[in-house]
Parts: C-alpha cells; structure tokens; sequence
C-alpha cells in the first residue's frame, strides 16, 4: 500500500492537468516562457561551431628520424626543411607583411600578466615598435647587412637563464673542501648542497671579474662526479659533446633547476 502511495506521489502529470496549471499562470508569465524559448533556440541555432584542430594538440610534432632528437611539425608531411609555406613569402619580413594584410590589422602580439586576460599589440603597432628599434639600431652604428645577426634575449621563457652541469676535479675538490671545512667523499661532496652554492658563489665572482654581464652567469649548477667521456657515450669519438645525449641523461636535474630557481 505504501509503495502504491509513493508511485503515485512521483507520478508524472497528465496533459489535462499542465493545461489547467498553464491556464492559471498570468500573461506576462507566459510570454516570458515564450521569449526565453525563442532566445534559447535562436542561441542553439546560430552559436559557433567549435573549430577541429588541424592535428593532435598532444602530439604537435614528430621526431625527425635520424637528426639525433630534431622535430618538426606534426603538419607538414615529409621530413625535409621547410624552405617557405607561401610562394609570396620568403622571409621573416615578408611574412610579417602578409600577416598585416590577411589579419586586418588584427593581433600580433600578446602578454599578459598572472591571472590575468592577454593584452595584444595589432600588426601595425608591432611595425611601429620595430621601426623604433630599428632606427636605434642604425643610430647605435649597425648597418643593414643581410651578414649581420642580432639576437633576441626573451626573459618570458623558463629557459631564460643560464645552468651548468659542472664536473669537478677529485684532487681540487677535495683539497678545496678540506680548506673550507667539508667533509665526505668525492661523490658526498658532489651531493652536499653547501658545496654546490659555494661553487656557484666562486663561479659568479670570477665572471663578473670577467666582465659577464649579468645574464652572461650562471644562475644554478650541478655537480656530477662523473667526467663526459666516449664510454659512457656523452663524447663522440672526436671528443665532441653529443647534446642530445647529454641533454637527456641531465634531463631530470635540467628540469629540477629551471623549476626551482627564482630569478
């Protein structure tokens, strides 16, 4: 008896009785519901389509076989260096200038700070910038030479700062560390932390006597007991660091050191 009580509690209405609830509702109300269901369809039909990436955002590109660790774009469809994209566009510049025109005068460049929207530079404002530094550049006494290279130092990238993978000298160490009062083998006083910032220390004073400029120093190392050698595959056999090799045998202390160091 319950049971038939509470199934006919939950059961659902019979169209004769939404009629006579929606008879008792006032007009406004009604052409309320009516508004809000042609807004909703209106919205249904006409909302943006979501756009289909043009490959796998988790796997943007592939390895390049054989060049030791190179990649390229997941879009391009041959291993071979791509030399230009449009017939009309050769270089930086000429890119640069088709942006201009396809874009409208659109975004080009945007920053922003934490937790905050992207704040763009249009195309044009872009070419105004350049032109300032450029005509800097030329007053600074640079030609326009297609032989001459300026680099770009991008402080906005984790890899803004230098690192260094140093391996001691066992008797120089060992020396040193007595001298200055550490104690422990060649491989304890490679993992000793107190070490490893007085190292830094002696690094950067001997750079600024140097003349380093400050984003010339080394911001953070670490110390390996281990000299790069043939055998254990980290020099080719004309002594030559192999950096894919190095740089994935030191890729747990690399991404520990950009991760933790503050600059």
């Amino acid at each position: 008896m319950q049971a038939h009580e509470l199934f006919r509690y939950f059961r659902m209405p019979e169209l004769v009785d939404f009629r006579q609830y929606v008879r008792t509702l006032p007009t406004n109300t009604l052409m309320g519901f009516g508004a809000f269901a042609a807004l909703t369809t209106f919205w249904y039909a006409t909302r943006p389509k979501p756009l289909k990436p043009p490959c796998d955002l988790s796997m943007q590109s592939v390895e390049v076989a054989g060049s030791g660790g190179a990649r390229r774009s997941a879009l391009l469809d041959s291993d071979e260096p791509l030399v230009y994209f449009y017939d009309d566009v050769t270089t930086l510049y000429e890119g640069f200038q088709r942006g201009i025109q396809v874009s409208n005068n659109g975004p080009c460049l945007g920053s922003r700070k934490p937790d905050q929207p992207y704040e763009w530079l249009s195309y044009k404002q872009v070419a105004e910038l350049s032109e300032c530094i450029g005509s800097a550049l030329i007053q600074k006494g640079f030609k326009t030479a297609p032989d001459q290279f300026i680099g770009i130092f991008a402080q906005n990238r984790p890899e803004a700062f230098l690192i260094a993978i140093v391996v001691p000298d066992v008797e120089t160490l060992c020396s040193w560390a007595q001298k200055r009062g550490f104690e422990g083998s060649f491989e304890e006083l490679c993992r000793n932390k107190d070490v490893k910032k007085a190292i830094l220390e002696d690094m950067v004073r001997l750079g600024k006597d140097s003349g380093l400029k400050p984003f010339e120093q080394v911001k953070g190392i670490t110390l390996h007991p281990e000299l790069f050698s043939i055998d254990n595959g980290l020099l080719t056999p004309t002594m030559k660091a192999k950096r894919p090799e190095l740089r994935n045998y030191f890729r747990s202390q690399i991404d520990d050191l950009y991760s933790t160091i503050k600059v």
